[in-house]
């Protein structure tokens, strides 16, 4: 009968090993650390019409490390939708969404990743920061309302994970860039990030004059050329990371002191677009402009922009 208790208690410990227990078991193992959750209240200047969500949904944001430093062994990462889910209230549950293309350009250039991009989590690595949306029920939260990040990352469970957020430590944001509360510096971090938004509207502009200037049409080459030249100045409103043009005054100034201490490579690149179009300005503005001089500045800028959007 003791022998058979035995053999009882040790299938016992060996089942409740295999399939593990508790909320956090990430013990000794791969650790996942939630920075932040995020409730998207999108500003009257943020446009989300394309977006497709129902008037009572909203863009739910979670951003977190993954760790494997102090493993050994390498960790492929799930691409499914429901490797992240939330359960809002132990009652509705959503799995991770890309949005459309609007909040799909923003988490590329947030400088996160995604679990779906992430791939091998080789072991001894640094941590790794992702970022994961889910469109819910603005309904959901209600005052007192609970959420459970369900993390199942990985088909053992090392990336297996369960954090719960109370509702008082969501924050709400008006613009996606928001997320980036996170950073030791908020802003420098949205600064460098939408760098590339602003090379790609100098790009578009400086595109727009030279078919002004082939039509003679001096007044749109002109405007063009000085929205080249504001778009990568210090100045007073912003640019969103979500790619679609989105300037508004609720986001950082553009700053090249601040580019220059974070990527000083990036900050070179502003500066020789900005002094190639101050070349190409000074000299269209004269009575008999050095059109070698405005075409070597158009090529430089235009060659420059190119690189800085990769």
């Amino acid at each position: 009968m003791k022998k058979r208790a035995a053999i009882f208690l040790l299938f016992a410990m060996l089942l409740l090993s295999a399939c593990g227990g508790g909320t956090d078991s990430n013990a000794g193992k791969t650790q996942i650390d939630v920075k932040g959750v995020f409730l998207l209240e999108p500003s009257d200047q943020l446009n989300l019409s394309a977006e497709g969500l129902d008037t009572v949904q909203r863009y739910l944001f979670a951003v977190y490390d993954v760790d494997n430093s102090g493993n050994d062994s390498n960790v492929e990462v799930s691409g499914f939708s429901d490797a992240v889910e939330v359960t809002l209230n132990d009652t509705n549950t959503y799995e991770q969404c890309s949005g459309s293309t609007l909040i799909r350009n923003f988490i590329d250039n947030s400088g996160y990743t995604t679990p779906g991009e992430c791939g091998t989590l080789w072991g001894g690595s640094e941590p790794v920061r992702m970022i994961s949306a889910f469109a819910v029920n603005q309904n959901d939260m209600k005052d007192g309302c609970t959420a459970k990040l369900n993390f199942n990352l990985s088909l053992n469970a090392q990336l297996r994970y369960t954090a719960e957020v109370a509702g008082t430590d969501i924050q709400t944001i008006a613009w996606p860039d928001g997320v980036f509360a996170v950073e030791d510096d908020p802003d420098a971090w949205q600064l460098v990030h939408s760098v590339k938004i602003r090379a790609q509207i100098c790009k578009s502009s400086l595109e727009a004059a030279s078919r002004a200037e082939q039509n003679r049409d001096t007044g749109t080459r002109d405007l063009n050329l000085t929205i080249c030249k504001s778009v990568l100045e210090d100045n007073l409103w912003g640019v969103s990371c979500v790619a679609d043009n989105s300037v508004t005054t609720e986001l950082p100034v553009f700053s090249l002191a601040t580019i220059q201490g974070c990527e000083p490579e990036l900050a070179g690149q502003v500066s020789t677009v900005r002094d190639a179009v101050e070349t190409m300005r000074s000299e269209l503005a004269k009575s008999s402009p050095d059109y070698d001089a405005v075409n070597s500045a158009q090529r430089t800028a235009y060659s420059t922009l190119n690189a800085m959007l990769g």
